[in-house]
């Protein structure tokens, strides 16, 4: 095989089972372990325990389950395919099963295409996000169908038209934090100028000028980052360029909803232990 493989993003067995979208090739960095063994845990959502679990590698114990592998042809791969099984070791019964595509390169790198699972990928989010978007969470969920399946131009459109939406009700909730956090009149009054604006791109230049530090993420404005991401139209970039936009996209919008939301909570405990204090009802 010639070196193909160059043109293939490195991930982990983690990232790849449940980061990565449907029909996208890539090396897989962790296939051979320190004791030899080839598989390591992972962690997925358990539907059964109700979150976040480690999931361990099963071997097939049947005739539709068992490892089979045959000739196939994809994206360029000549290669074999087989099944996976992933079970929860926290309930021993919720299992994830993956469909793989697959090839050893001439330097030795494996490289695996996800070709499907059952269940689906779910959709889970943050609460605070879903909470946020309300009835526009089928836009959501649209769009990370999209992602999941690497079609990037139409995650990209789903999570801008979703933004685009919310466009007011994320200047309501900034404009609430922003008061319960005494923060200046002047930045107030700059969300509300915004919040008037017919397109939430067209807000950038009246937020960026006051954007307090106090909300920033991991030392950068959110709303800048959600600017920069979406100053692009879908016909200015390529299906992979709009499909990392998209991830980040939808990243920024988890964190953003979480940190506001985190700043309610605390503005509502520092008001109730105050009047505790200072003996108000």
């Amino acid at each position: 095989m010639s070196n193909k493989e160059d043109q293939y993003e490195s991930v982990t067995q983690q990232e790849f089972y449940r980061d990565v979208p449907h029909y996208k090739a890539v090396i897989i960095t962790d296939v051979r372990n320190n004791d030899g063994s080839t598989y390591v845990d992972i962690v997925l959502h358990c539907d059964k325990c109700g979150g976040d679990r480690v999931f361990k590698r099963v071997q097939n114990t049947n005739q539709f389950n068992r490892l089979v592998v045959e000739d196939i042809y994809w994206d360029g791969l000549e290669s074999g395919h087989a099944f996976n099984r992933y079970i929860c070791r926290n309930c021993s019964s919720y299992v994830k099963l993956y469909a793989l595509a697959f090839e050893n390169s001439d330097k030795g790198e494996f490289i695996c295409v996800k070709i499907g699972e059952l269940p689906k990928h779910d959709f889970k989010a943050p609460s605070t996000f879903m909470s946020f978007i309300g009835k526009n969470r089928e836009l959501y969920f649209k769009g990370k169908t999209c992602e999941l399946q690497g079609c990037g131009v139409g995650a990209f459109a789903y999570y801008r038209r979703l933004v685009e939406y919310q466009k007011n009700s994320l200047f309501d909730k900034i404009i609430q934090v922003a008061k319960q956090q005494k923060m200046s009149q002047d930045f107030v009054s700059s969300l509300e100028s915004a919040k008037s604006e017919s397109q939430f791109i067209k807000t950038k230049d009246i937020v960026n000028k006051v954007w307090p530090e106090a909300l920033n993420l991991g030392g950068q404005n959110p709303m800048y980052l959600l600017y920069s991401l979406l100053s692009e139209g879908v016909h200015e970039l390529s299906d992979d360029e709009c499909l990392s936009k998209a991830h980040d996209i939808r990243l920024v919008l988890f964190a953003l909803c979480d940190r506001l939301e985190a700043l309610t909570k605390d503005s509502a405990h520092l008001e109730s232990v105050v009047k505790r204090l200072t003996g108000g009802t």
